[in-house]
């Protein structure tokens, strides 16, 4: 039967004693040095130009900017749509556009324009 050196214990049923590396001083310099630098990657990674907390609060923004202004586009199409099928489907819808926006007359029709009292 091969016996195996415990070193540190007298008998082989006792547990071998635990000696820390360091030193109590050494343990929270290193716990201070760890603090440190997650603090500084943490800090690197918000910062990070491109992909960090800064950019993408950026891109955030821009995509609501983009949002907002595909609404508006969505709600005038939605008008321009109705006017179209408007004057597809109404011919005096058409007449009244042509008039009021291009002043537009019919060929027997006489236009007459009074001057505005000051």
């Amino acid at each position: 039967m091969r016996r195996t050196a415990i070193y540190g214990c007298r008998h082989s049923y006792q547990q071998p004693q635990q000696t820390s590396r360091f030193s109590p001083q050494e343990k929270k310099r290193l716990y201070i040095l760890a603090a440190v630098l997650l603090v500084i990657a943490l800090a690197g990674m918000a910062l990070v130009p491109g992909a960090g907390g800064i950019a993408l609060y950026r891109q955030h923004r821009q995509v609501l900017a983009a949002q907002e202004i595909n609404a508006k586009l969505r709600t005038d199409n939605e008008q321009g749509q109705k006017s179209i099928d408007a004057a597809e489907k109404n011919p005096d819808y058409l007449e009244e556009i042509s008039r009021g926006a291009f002043n537009l007359v019919q060929r027997d029709e006489i236009i007459l324009e009074y001057a505005k009292k000051k």
